[in-house]
C-alpha cells in the first residue's frame, strides 16, 4: 500500500522479496522519508519501480474505481505485472493506492518460446510453397543450361554455363536447407569436413581479429568425408567460434582460438579450443540444454549449443565439452567417416541419343505439369529416346487424355491448380488401376511428411526438382526399358 505522496505504508514479505530482487536500492528507499517515488537513484539506474510509482501519481491521480495495469522490467530481465487501484475511504476520498505485484518472468519466457515455436510451424508451412515456386523456374534454368552445355564448343561459353549451373545448384541447396530447418531434419550428402571447417572459420575470422582474438586452423592432410549436411555443420562451427569470442570478450581473459580436424580409424574429429575463462563446473552439464544460457538477458537465447547438438546428432555424431575454470574450453565433435563412392557430375557421357533406344521402342509417355518451361524441357530430354510423347498442362486435361488411351509412363507433377497430383492419382487408381503403377511423380518438396507418406503408400517413384538430365534419363530408361516388362 502507498500513500498519495508515494510513501510505502504496508508491504508484505513477498513484496519485499520482489522489490529487493528488482532494484538493489529498493530497501534503502523504503526506509527514507522521500519514499520510492522520489528515489535519488531513479535517473541514474532508470529504476522501473520508481518511474512506475511516479506515473501512477502524475498520470493517474484519480483512478476512481478503475484498476490500472502495467508490466515493468529491469535490466536483468525480471518482469513484474502490477495492478493498481485507489485506496478509498467511505466518502470515496482517495487516501493512497493498493498495488498488487506478480512475478511473471517465467510466464513471459514460456510465451516467448511458444511464439518461437509457432513461427517455426508457420515457416514450415511456408517453406513447401517456397520450394515449389522456386524449384520450378530453377528446374528450367538448370535443365536448359545442361542442354546448352551439350552443344556448346566455345570454352568461354562453357565456363559461363558452368557458373550458371553452379549458381542454380547453390539455390537448390538453399531451398533444401530452408525445408530442413523448418522441419528440423538433417539432409544427407557427402560432406568434406575440412572444407566446411575452413569456410566456417573464414566467415568469422575477421570479426574475431577485430577483437584481437587470433584464430589458428590445423586441418588434417587428407579429406575427411562424412554423411550429413554441410550448411548445418558449418553453422555448428560458427556457433562454437562465436561462443569462444563472447567468452573471451566478456571476461577479458585469453585471446586465442584453435580449430583442429583429425581422424581416428572410424571417425572424423573437430575440436574448437579457446584460452578464455572456461566453464564453471556447476553449469557444464547444462550448457547443451534448450534455452539454458549463462549470458545476460538480451545477449543470449540458449538456443545455439542445443541446436548445435541436435544438428550433430542428426548426422549420427556427438558433441562434448571439456573445461576447467580459468583454463579455457574445448568442444569436440565426432562424426562417423563415410566411404566415398565416386560418381559423375550428371553430364559425363550424357547424350540425348540413347544407345539403349531399342529397348523402349514403341513406348509412350504422358507429361502432366502446369509449368510450360518444365514440360518443354522434359520433352526435349526424352524425345530422342521415346517415340510417342504427349503433354497436359493441368490435372483435368491429363485425366481426359488418360481416359482416352493408355500410356507406358506418366510423369505427374504433384502441385497443380484445380486437380493436383494426389487427386489425379486417386482418379487413375479408381478408373484404370493398372496405370497407377506406371506413374512417376515430380515434386519440389520431398521433405513434406504428408508427401513422403503419400509416395510410400502408392509405391510410386518420384523425381525431386530440380533434377539433372542424367537423373531423368536414368529413371526413364529404368521405367521403360527391359526391366519394365513386369508393369505390363
Amino acid at each position: 500500500m502507498m500513500d498519495n505522496y508515494g510513501h510505502v505504508t504496508v508491504l508484505n514479505r513477498k513484496g519485499l522479496e520482489l522489490l529487493s530482487s528488482f532494484c538493489r536500492y529498493s530497501v534503502e528507499c523504503l526506509g527514507k522519508d522521500f519514499g520510492m517515488a522520489q528515489c535519488p537513484h531513479t535517473l541514474e539506474l532508470a529504476c522501473g519501480i520508481g518511474k512506475f510509482i511516479n506515473r501512477i501519481r502524475m498520470e493517474h491521480p484519480d483512478l476512481g474505481r478503475r484498476i490500472y495495469r502495467e508490466e515493468i522490467t529491469n535490466e536483468e530481465g525480471l518482469v513484474l505485472e502490477a495492478y493498481v487501484s485507489a485506496l478509498l475511504t467511505e466518502e470515496d476520498r482517495k487516501e493512497g493506492y493498493v498495488i498488487v505485484v506478480r512475478d511473471v518472468t517465467q510466464e513471459r519466457e514460456i510465451q516467448r518460446r511458444l511464439m518461437i515455436s509457432s513461427r517455426l510451424i508457420a515457416l514450415g508451412e511456408m517453406a513447401a510453397g517456397i520450394a515449389h515456386e522456386i524449384n520450378n523456374p530453377l528446374q528450367v534454368v538448370l535443365g536448359n543450361a545442361e542442354i546448352l552445355g551439350l552443344h556448346l564448343e566455345d570454352e568461354e561459353g562453357r565456363a559461363r554455363l558452368d557458373q550458371i549451373k553452379e549458381g542454380a545448384v547453390r539455390i537448390k541447396k538453399i531451398v533444401r536447407d530452408l525445408l530442413i530447418f523448418a522441419k528440423e531434419k538433417v539432409g544427407e550428402e557427402e560432406v568434406d569436413v575440412n572444407a566446411v571447417v575452413h569456410k566456417g572459420v573464414k566467415l568469422v575470422e575477421k570479426q574475431l581479429n577485430l577483437l584481437h582474438i587470433d584464430v589458428e586452423l590445423h586441418l588434417h592432410p587428407s579429406p575427411l568425408i562424412v554423411k550429413g549436411n554441410s550448411v548445418m555443420l558449418q553453422q555448428v562451427i560458427i556457433n562454437l567460434l562465436n561462443n569462444a569470442k563472447d567468452a573471451i570478450e566478456e571476461s577479458g581473459q585469453g585471446g586465442r582460438v584453435l580449430v583442429k580436424t583429425s581422424r581416428t580409424t572410424t571417425d572424423a574429429v573437430i575440436e574448437v579450443t579457446d584460452d578464455g575463462p572456461g566453464i564453471p563446473e556447476d553449469v557444464r552439464d547444462r550448457i547443451f540444454d534448450l534455452f539454458f544460457t549463462t549470458k545476460d538477458v538480451g545477449k543470449g537465447t540458449g538456443l545455439g549449443l542445443s541446436i548445435s547438438r541436435k544438428m550433430v546428432e542428426g548426422m549420427r555424431g556427438r558433441i562434448s565439452v571439456s573445461s576447467r575454470p580459468g583454463e579455457g574450453a574445448t568442444f569436440r565433435i565426432v562424426l562417423p567417416l563415410h566411404e566415398v563412392r565416386r560418381s559423375s557430375d550428371g553430364l559425363e557421357g550424357l547424350s540425348l541419343r540413347d544407345d539403349q533406344g531399342s529397348s523402349i521402342t514403341g513406348k509412350s509417355v504422358l507429361i502432366i505439369d502446369d509449368e510450360e518451361g518444365i514440360v518443354e524441357l522434359i520433352r526435349e530430354i526424352i524425345e530422342p529416346m521415346v517415340p510417342s510423347i504427349e503433354v497436359a498442362c493441368n490435372g483435368k486435361e491429363g485425366l481426359d487424355r488418360i481416359r482416352e488411351r493408355d500410356y507406358d509412363l506418366i510423369l505427374l507433377d504433384m502441385r497443380m491448380p484445380d486437380m493436383d497430383g494426389r487427386q489425379l492419382y486417386k482418379e487413375i487408381k479408381a478408373s484404370k488401376p493398372y496405370l497407377a503403377d506406371r506413374i512417376v511423380f515430380i515434386t519440389g518438396d520431398t521433405l513434406n511428411e504428408a508427401t513422403r507418406a503419400f509416395f510410400a503408400l502408392t509405391g510410386c517413384r518420384y523425381i525431386p526438382k530440380p533434377f539433372t538430365l542424367k537423373e531423368l534419363r536414368s529413371i526413364i530408361l529404368e521405367e521403360l526399358g527391359e526391366g519394365s516388362s513386369e508393369k505390363g
